[in-house]
């Protein structure tokens, strides 16, 4: 379980692991719960470990004398592996804070899929987190709008689910699952029991969606400042 109330997971800034996610889920209006949930499927939980920078983040830092300057490494700590290239498309849509761009360093690294992807490297901590959650408020957007026009309603789970799947496999396999959704005799049990036929993404994805019931009371019961 993540002690939501701890401010040791987050060093060099007083404020909670509580309140650092619901300030940067209040610029977007995303669930808090699902914001950490996600983050700490992608690296959040490295926090606390022996390394601190992606090898990308050290080749880079080479050859940019500024990088040093933004030491929390969000491709490596939080999946923010397109900031880079969204950034312009988040600013625009009010996801993030007016000053932003002197929050972030942006810098190219190696993603899973071995792609060349234009990440970023933050000031702090809070500062990797508000740019995750427009990132993933961004891609929720397109599964909304999408689930609208097919004529079905998503729950906060299912927005979840499918704003995961959209997130780490693409939008179009976030759309095959959707549809998939659409089509099955049994909603309720469709996540739980990982009925998509894409089996890779759903094992992948699960943990970010599982038990967000519960997380989201936590933090509806935790503290919001530090």
């Amino acid at each position: 379980r993540i002690a939501l109330d701890s401010k040791k997971l987050i060093t060099g800034e007083n404020v909670s692991v509580a309140g650092a996610v619901k300030n940067a889920a209040a610029q977007t209006g995303l669930n808090p719960a699902f914001l950490l949930k996600s983050a700490w499927q992608e690296g959040m939980n490295r926090i606390a470990g022996p390394i601190t920078q992606s090898e990308a983040y050290a080749i880079a830092e080479k050859t940019n004398p500024r990088l040093p300057e933004y030491p929390v490494d969000g491709f490596y700590y939080y999946g923010t592996d397109t900031f880079g290239d969204a950034f312009p498309r988040l600013k625009a849509k009010g996801y993030l804070p007016k000053d932003f761009e002197q929050k972030f360093q942006p810098y190219q690294a190696i993603n899973e899929k071995k792609e060349t992807v234009n990440t970023a490297a933050f000031k702090t901590h809070q500062d990797a987190l508000t740019a995750k959650a427009a990132m993933l408020r961004d891609v929720q957007d397109q599964v909304e709008d999408y689930a609208k026009k097919r004529g079905v309603s998503l729950g906060e789970q299912e927005k979840a689910y499918f704003t995961s799947a959209s997130y780490n496999a693409g939008f179009g396999r976030g759309k095959q699952m959707i549809e998939e959704y659409i089509k099955s005799p049994n909603k309720k049990e469709f996540i739980k029991s990982g009925m998509t036929s894409l089996k890779g993404v759903h094992k992948n994805i699960y943990p970010r969606v599982s038990e967000l019931e519960v997380l989201s009371k936590e933090f509806n019961q935790s503290q919001t400042k530090p």
